[in-house]
């Protein structure tokens, strides 16, 4: 009997440390699905990378966005579905690759948040989306952002791709 429990014990042990290294595994990193679409031969924008600071026990947290934009298209407004499990609130600042503030308006509307720009942006650049101070709610494991853009040409939400953001465990 002690050495079948004992056994037991064991074969627990051993699948515990085998869901604790794919845990692990799939957590040190911050992938993304970025979409490369085009319409007319002409680039949109798409997602250029995404990052974090997220560590599990945390309950305030901020995430980053980098978004491409060409000169293809001009954009007015970028729309980001916010995961379940965060509440974003207005601080939230986009940047040009140069570092410079964008004067932007936001609203925030359930779970989506839209970035209007009070001029359409046109240009060759990469965007730094910062949300910050992201309030977490529940257990996090893991947050995918759905992106699109208003293009005012096309006149709709045109969906440019996902940005996966994981959890450090510590």
């Amino acid at each position: 009997m002690y050495v079948l429990t004992n056994m037991n014990n064991l074969i627990k042990m051993k699948n515990l440390l085998r869901v604790s290294y794919l845990i692990a595994l799939l957590n040190l990193t911050v992938t993304l699905a970025p979409v490369k679409a085009e319409y007319k031969n002409q680039k949109l924008p798409t997602i250029y990378s995404s990052n974090s600071e997220t560590l599990s026990n945390k309950r305030s947290v901020y995430h980053k966005i980098l978004l491409e934009i060409t000169d293809d298209y001009a954009i007015s407004e970028i729309i980001i579905k916010i995961p379940y499990g965060l509440k974003a609130n207005n601080n939230i600042r986009v940047r040009n690759s140069n570092g410079e503030n964008i004067k932007i308006t936001t609203s925030i509307k359930g779970q989506e948040l839209k970035i209007g720009f009070l001029e359409k942006y046109q240009k060759n650049d990469i965007l730094k989306i910062n949300l910050d101070n992201l309030l977490v709610k529940g257990i996090p494991n893991g947050w995918t952002y759905k992106i699109s853009v208003i293009v005012p040409e096309m006149n709709k939400e045109i969906p440019i791709g996902t940005a996966f953001v994981r959890v450090l465990l510590r």
